[in-house]
This record gives C-alpha cells, structure tokens and sequence, in this order.
C-alpha cells in the first residue's frame, strides 16, 4: 500500500492512490461502453498498484495492476495500466500536445492523468510490435544462426513472458521459439531475451556486453541489437536470480565466497567506454534523497538534510590518491546475480560503467540490509553475512581495499540508494525501515572515521 504524501505539483495524488476510486475511474474512463466497441462486456473487478515513481514536483508515475472479466463470456484476464499525473493546470496542455504526437495516452479528467494500456506506451513505441507473434515469427528468423541452428530452420511459434516492465523506460522480455529443424525432422525450442528501450542507449549496452562475454564466460551472451525497434537481443541464462533465503542455506559460506569471486572477475574486466561514476555523482543522488524526502515529515527532512551535509562533509576528507578504476556495475543487488548450482555470474549491464570498484561494493552491502531488514532478520544476522562476504572478497581482490572510504560509500548508499528509492516508492513495507537504514548509514560512517584515525 502507498503511503499519501502532499506535493503541491500534484494534489491529486491521494485519488490516484485511492485504489477502489481508480478501479471506478477506469471502468468508465476505459471500459465503458463507449470505448468497447459498444460491447459494454468487460469489467474491472478489482486494481492494484505494482510500482509507483514521484520525484517531488517533478514526476508522479505509476501503474495498475487490473483484473478484467469479461461478463458474457466469464473469461478473466490481468490487464497493467500505466499512468503519468499532469502538474495541477496543464492537464489540457498536456493533452493537447500528446495530440499533435498522435500518442496512444488517453487523458482521464477525474485523475489529471495520463494513462496507457498495455503494452502501448508513450515511449516505448515500438513494445507492441515486437510482442506481436505473427511479427516475431518472421522478425527472428535472423537470429536462428546464432542459436545453432540451420539455415533451413523455421520458428514455428513463440511465446512471450514479461519480466520487468518500466513504464516509459524499459521492458525485459523472455522469448520461448518452437523451431522446426527440417533436417533432422524434429522441432526444438530454444530461449532467448529481449530487452526494449525507450532510446538507443541498448546500443551502448550490446557494446559493453560484447567486450564482457569473451572475459566472463558464463555470462549471457548479446545476441545483437535491433537498432531499428530498439531493443537488444541476448542469449539465455539457466540458473535464477539470487534471493535472500537462498543466503540462509548450509550452503551460504560457498554462495558468498561464490559472489565474491564473481564480482572480482567482472571488477577484473578490462572494457572502453565513456561513461563514468564517481563522487560527484553521488553527492546529486544525495541532494536527490533530500528532495524526495521533503514530501513527507518536516523534522525527518531535516534530519536527512543533516546527515548528506555530514557525508558530504566526511567524503572530503577521505584518501583518494590511490583509488584504482575499474568496471562499475552500479547495479550490483542481489536479484542481479544468477546461480546456477555452484556457479555465480551477473546479469543486467545496462549501468555498467568506470569508477572505483569500492563504490560497487558499499552498494552491494547497502542491499544486503535492505534486504535482510525486509526478510524480518536482526541487523546482527546481516552483520555476520556481510562480514563473511568482506572477507571472501578481501581474500580475491589483488589490491589493497581502502576500508575508511569502503565504509564511507557504505553508508552513502543506505541514503542515495536504498532511502532514496524508499521514498519514491513510498510503500509501507519500506518506509518502516528509514530509520534502521539512517542509522545503518550513521554506523558505518563512524566506522569510516575511526580507520580512518587509525591509519
């Protein structure tokens, strides 16, 4: 459930929470009669909301999840709607110019809103076509080489999944390919994965990927990007996404020193590219946490804008002069690395970058609380997992880890990662956790002060 948060930008955001008021809305916005072909069949029976993105006086986005039944035929369906709010007196600006761009988006009064079905989306506006079977069919008959097969190959039929869509920003797809092989008379399937964007930045993506797969074996392999539909094509993984129990295992101490020598080898890679992370980056996704912060309590607002003025503060003071530059993945969370037995790699490079490799890890750790903190497990609990995989990675690394500043990026990212996220989202299961995670942040900057006295 969302928490209500005032943001003068946006005052209808208490309705567009308001999850039984939307369910109504958009029956008579979206299936009604009118806009049924005159059907007037389908009914929305119940809406939930799946993710939710506000940058204070800037953006308020989110999307429902809703379920449909048709009532003369009684076949239910899920249906995701994706909206966009209008800052308060350029609802009809924004509709208007949405009709000069001949958008998908319907404008819905009673929301100030924009709103798509999908998988039409603003941005996204090529996601329809190529979840179209009888397209796919035809439109991935030029990847059949790169899966092994022969030239005389058909793609028989193909199936779908979903795994992460971002509305307006990105969608993740899993593609199952029945595919007849004429030569050995059998019919085969085969899996691949798509990913489609809503610019051409999956090309810089397919390039980094390029440069990784040859160093890291075991990772997926880029199939190629279709610079045309824009989206990019890879091979598929076996294996699964990590998750916290599987850290509470007889089996944790391998799964750790595993994740660390996976991270070590990715950390080793050697790769071109242009992008880069470093601390100024951090200082405006700290300001960021700020700003997201200011829609909810007075006194933690100010609280938080304390504590970023004193890791602000702190980071200045820290020893740089022998960081060394390696492959950021700046993503690095527990759902991003895949385990396949007794084997560990990384998926999800869209962010990969350059900058110093202990900027990975304080993100890594800051994940490790967040996610023990939502699975219920004391601090102690995390404590002593962190502390193993530190001592896994300390032993695999072939430099010197500068533990001050490690701790410093450990403690800046429990606010411009974790917090921060945490506010945008503003969901009750993660705002309960703000305070275990600005003390976490405040520990580990003690930490950071203490080695680095000791030094």
């Amino acid at each position: 459930m969302a928490t209500i948060v005032d943001d003068p930008c946006y005052p209808q955001i208490s309705k567009a929470i308001d999850t039984a008021f939307v369910c109504r809305v958009l029956q008579d916005t979206l299936f009604s009669s009118a806009n049924d072909n005159g059907a007037g069949s389908i009914l929305v029976v119940s809406c939930n909301i799946k993710n939710l993105r506000h940058k204070p006086g800037k953006r308020f986005m989110l999307s429902y999840q809703l379920e449909l039944v048709n009532t003369r035929t009684g076949a239910w369906r899920n249906q995701l709607v994706s909206g966009s709010l209008c800052k308060v007196g350029l609802g009809q600006h924004v509709l208007e110019s949405e009709g000069n761009k001949q958008s998908s988006a319907v404008y819905i009064a009673k929301l100030d809103m924009l709103a798509w079905v999908f998988p039409q989306d603003r941005k996204l506006i090529y996601l329809a076509q190529i979840l179209d079977i009888h397209f796919l069919k035809s439109h991935l008959s030029g990847l059949l080489p790169l899966l092994d097969c022969s030239r005389l190959s058909q793609i028989a039929y193909v199936q779908v999944d979903i795994l992460q869509y971002l509305p307006e920003r990105s969608c993740m797809m899993r593609y199952r390919l029945a595919i007849d092989d004429p030569v050995n008379a059998i019919q085969i399937v085969k899996v691949i994965y798509g990913k489609n964007y809503r610019d051409d930045s999956g090309s810089g993506v397919y390039a980094v990927m390029q440069q990784l797969a040859p160093q890291l074996p075991k990772t997926a392999i880029p199939l190629g990007y279709d610079a045309q539909y824009r989206t990019l094509w890879q091979s598929h993984l076996s294996g699964f996404p990590l998750e916290w129990r599987d850290l509470e295992t007889p089996k944790v101490s391998e799964l750790l020193k595993n994740m660390a020598d996976c991270v070590t080898r990715f950390q080793g890679c050697q790769i071109t590219t242009t992008a880069t992370y470093g601390f100024r980056d951090i200082d405006e996704q700290l300001f960021d946490t700020i700003k997201a912060a200011e829609p909810h309590d007075r006194l933690f607002t100010e609280q938080v804008t304390l504590w970023v003025a004193t890791l602000i503060e702190q980071r200045m003071l820290l020893d740089c002069s022998e960081t060394v530059i390696r492959p950021l993945h700046q993503d690095l969370h527990l759902c991003n690395f895949m385990v396949n037995e007794n084997s560990v790699c990384l998926i999800d490079f869209d962010t990969v970058c350059l900058g110093d490799p202990l900027a990975d890890i304080g993100s890594l750790i800051a994940n490790f609380y967040r996610c023990g903190l939502y699975a219920g497990r004391a601090i102690s609990c995390i404590d002593s997992l962190v502390n193993k995989f530190l001592r896994y990675y300390q032993e695999a690394v072939t430099w010197e880890i500068d533990l001050p500043r490690l701790n410093w990026y450990v403690a800046a990212a429990l606010v411009h990662e974790v917090m921060r996220r945490t506010l945008r989202q503003r969901q009750e299961v993660g705002l309960k956790h703000i305070p275990a995670h600005l003390e976490l942040s405040k520990r580990y900057a003690g930490l950071a002060i203490k080695e680095r006295a000791n030094v």
